[in-house]
């Protein structure tokens, strides 16, 4: 989609030789409006003959950028002598016009992955994208970037979040709801977002990315060799994909499972607002606590704990077994082929537009919510009216800071105390010695992230909520560390297992060759390992900090 734009918005560019005005240049193919709210303005592929021209267009699209609304733009092209042009013109054009450039980035001609630079635009939060690439496999490596940036949003977003965006789209007031009834002129909504469907539905939504990054990145470690040895065996298709490609994918496919169901076992806020009369461990924990029936909660507590646990050891038990490894370990990977057919490139191309928006409408129903005027949104399919006075009541208020900085505070208490204990844990699991103990220490630190959240705080609810032999007379649940200390506990592992992951790829020889020429452990950990880990530790903790 993202390559057939681009190459329609570069015909008329590199085709134009005449005078260029911003009266009569007209844009074919403007904006792309994306989920975060980002327009992505294309500058064209350029041929070298006639760029001149060129250079000039794109000087009058910086200043059509901003007289049609964008203050503020990031430009991305590639590094290469029409690249260079066309970021100076447009952003000599767009500054003089009056708007700001909040970045640019100049990626390899031959970049094979763009979300990296994709992730950090996003970050930037501009209100519109420059892009400037070549032709040829770049522009749908960058369109791959787009859509598994679309994809994996669910995973970004706090449950809590996600549960009240998939309520104002698809609850029976939602906006979805309404416009189907108003469509059909129906007197009652559709549907209601009630029981089993909904659940199914929400969780299906917000899980499903766990099987597309896994088995993504499994798909990339296939070896070829043996599919094609498997055909020219005289399998058939079926055949090759049920006895080949899929054993080599188990590994993928039962972590996203398991993470699925693990995430499943601890959902709270889903059941609580649309499950009905769904009865889950999760809300019957919680009922028996508020009603003070200890024993109960704390039952129910042991069970969903054992069935997670369960699910875990599993899983682990399965790993070691070692039943889905390659026969052949060497082989090469498959390299992607493009779709050629035009029937089958177009049902592709509906298709990643088609479930990319879909991922994208809650949040951006969430967004559009967030700015409608009070009073002003009861039977209508969409707010008749909208402001900034909702954010502005926030942000006036004399407690808001008070609330920002403690959950801010809180967060970053926690992730630091995780980054943290993970050097420690990595550094200790890192040194030689039985393997046993490992397994058992890996084994414990999962233990936090396996067990459901209501798990985890009616353990330290009932730990300590009451006097005990660890802090004494100190009761911690009611003051401000509690939460600090549940954060870590929850979400440590992740961290821990990121860190473990780079610790275990820095080459042992390293730290030999520094010892060997007298520099001290402290040393060594400031000058080589701590720099190695810190891209994998950052990233952790940037994860561990969005759940948050």
């Amino acid at each position: 989609f993202l390559s057939q734009s681009i190459s329609t918005f570069s015909r008329p560019i590199s085709s134009y030789n005449g005078p260029v005005n911003s009266s009569s240049f007209r844009v074919p193919f403007p904006a792309l409006r994306m989920g975060w709210g980002l327009d992505l303005h294309w500058g064209g592929l350029a041929k070298q003959h006639g760029f001149s021209d060129v250079s000039h267009t794109l000087e009058v699209f910086g200043t059509w950028a901003y007289k049609n609304g964008v203050k503020k733009a990031y430009t991305l092209v590639s590094d290469y002598g029409p690249g260079i042009d066309a970021e100076g013109a447009f952003q000599r054009a767009f500054k003089d016009a009056g708007g700001q450039i909040v970045g640019s980035v100049r990626i390899p001609v031959a970049n094979p992955d763009f979300y990296p630079f994709v992730q950090r635009v996003k970050d930037s939060n501009p209100e519109a994208m420059f892009v400037f690439i070549p032709g040829g496999a770049q522009p749908a490596a960058f369109g791959k970037a787009l859509v598994d940036l679309a994809v994996t949003l669910p995973l970004v977003l706090p449950p809590l979040v996600g549960t009240v965006a998939f309520i104002f789209l698809c609850g029976e007031s939602g906006i979805l709801a309404r416009l189907v009834q108003s469509a059909f002129h129906l007197e009652h909504s559709p549907w209601s977002l009630r029981g089993w469907p909904a659940l199914l539905l929400f969780h299906t939504y917000t899980m499903y990315p766990f099987f597309y990054v896994l088995t993504g990145a499994g798909l990339t470690r296939i070896d070829a060799a043996l599919a094609e040895a498997g055909r020219s065996l005289g399998a058939g298709r079926i055949r090759v994909l049920t006895r080949i490609l899929l054993p080599q994918l188990t590994p993928s496919l039962i972590a996203a499972a398991l993470l699925t169901f693990m995430t499943s076992m601890a959902s709270f806020s889903a059941p609580l607002l649309f499950g009905g009369g769904v009865r889950v461990l999760t809300l019957e924990i919680y009922t028996a606590r508020q009603r003070g029936d200890a024993t109960l909660a704390i039952t129910e507590t042991v069970i969903l704990a054992v069935i997670s646990l369960s699910a875990l050891f599993f899983f682990q038990r399965y790993e070691g077994t070692r039943r889905f490894a390659s026969a052949a370990m060497k082989g090469a990977t498959k390299k992607r082929q493009a779709i050629v057919g035009g029937r089958a490139r177009a049902i592709a191309i509906v298709c990643g537009v088609f479930f990319s928006l879909l991922l994208v409408l809650p949040v951006a129903t969430l967004v559009l919510v967030s700015f409608a005027r009070e009073g002003n949104w009861t039977t209508q399919t969409l707010p008749t009216a909208y402001t900034v006075a909702n954010y502005v009541k926030i942000f006036s208020d004399s407690r808001a800071s008070e609330v920002f900085l403690n959950s801010l505070s809180m967060s970053a208490i926690a992730a630091g105390a995780a980054l943290v204990w993970s050097f420690a844990v990595a550094a200790l699991l890192a040194r030689k010695g039985s393997r046993k103990w490992k397994r058992l220490l890996s084994w414990l630190i999962l233990v936090p992230w396996a067990l459901p959240g209501t798990v985890v705080a009616v353990a330290i609810a009932e730990s300590y909520g009451q006097p005990s032999m660890l802090l004494g007379s100190f009761i911690l649940v009611g003051t401000f560390w509690i939460l600090p200390v549940v954060y870590f506990l929850r979400f440590m592992p992740l961290v821990v297992r990121a860190v473990q992951a780079s610790m275990e790829q820095i080459d042992a020889s390293l730290q030999e060759a520094a010892a060997s020429l007298g520099a001290r452990w402290w040393q060594r950990f400031t000058r080589i390992t701590l720099p190695l880990l810190a891209p994998g530790g950052m990233v952790a903790v940037d994860n561990a900090f969005h759940y948050l």
